[in-house]
């Protein structure tokens, strides 16, 4: 792989701030992330007093904001307005960012499905890199495993948090969306692809929000834990059983995994 990375984006090792955070740091932000509630979407008083519905998905998105630790109180207030409101991390919160910072603000569902979309998508494929992450040669201090994301990925986390605090727009918010959906459907695209051509089994994977998805793409379940059929194997025959699930395993790690770019910092 070279720098440009898979799909055309540039690859970024993670060492400079504010992602100059070590390994072990990383994996604690996310696997906060993991472990943290849901986004809820509730209701302001007067649209439930009207019963009025809330009228969008909150995608599975986890309320948390990946570098500030920050949560989010999130209400419908009116057919096509949102109202959000930051909440400070508590204090034992690893942050990568400021995470103090605290605002009141609407939008429409436009925004707001924007907003849910990218935060979601930033949480998987943290999620997904960090379960691929490679391990430095050299042994010693050298054989930690290193922690690597697409230019994609680290300007989402950024946008996340300026939009939060009011220094991005929402033609950001949505653009910066549109970049990184179209990374993981490119990414798909070639797995679909790679797949059929090994197997001439076209899998025709989709991206998807769920956690259907995440189990069975953004994790690396082990060989053992796959059912071929899942993966739209059109023969599961028992005697090339072990074989779909080893090769399906190494498929599923392949799919987000990123070689160490040729250059050092962001």
């Amino acid at each position: 792989m070279d720098e440009a990375g898979v799909s055309g984006q540039v690859l970024i090792q993670v060492i400079l701030s504010p992602f100059d955070n070590s390994y072990e740091a990383w994996s604690h932000i996310i696997k906060s992330i993991e472990s943290h509630d849901y986004l809820e979407i509730g209701r302001t008083r007067v649209r439930a007093m009207k019963r009025g519905p809330v009228t969008i998905d909150s995608e599975r998105t986890k309320n948390i904001l990946p570098l500030s630790s920050r949560t989010l109180s999130l209400k419908q207030s009116k057919e096509d307005e949102f109202r959000f409101e930051t909440i400070p991390a508590l204090d034992d919160a690893y942050s990568a960012v400021d995470n103090s910072n605290v605002r009141k603000w609407y939008a429409d569902t436009e925004e707001t499905t924007s907003f849910i979309k990218l935060l979601r998508l930033s949480q998987m494929l943290l999620s997904a890199h960090l379960n691929r992450s490679t391990v430095k040669s050299g042994g010693g201090n050298y054989s930690d495993p290193e922690f690597i994301i697409t230019e994609a990925l680290k300007d989402s986390l950024d946008i996340l948090e300026n939009y939060v605090d009011e220094d991005s727009s929402k033609e950001e918010l949505a653009e910066h969306c549109n970049k990184l959906e179209a990374y993981v459907e490119g990414r798909l695209s070639e797995f679909n692809t790679g797949f059929h051509s090994e197997t001439e089994t076209n899998p025709n994977i989709t991206l998807g929000l769920d956690e259907i998805f995440f189990d069975h793409f953004i994790r690396v379940p082990d060989p053992e834990q796959i059912n071929p059929k899942d993966y739209k194997f059109q023969s599961t025959r028992d005697d090339v059983l072990d074989l779909q699930r080893k090769v399906m395993h190494n498929a599923i790690k392949s799919l987000f995994a990123l070689t160490r770019p040729g250059h050092k910092g962001v």
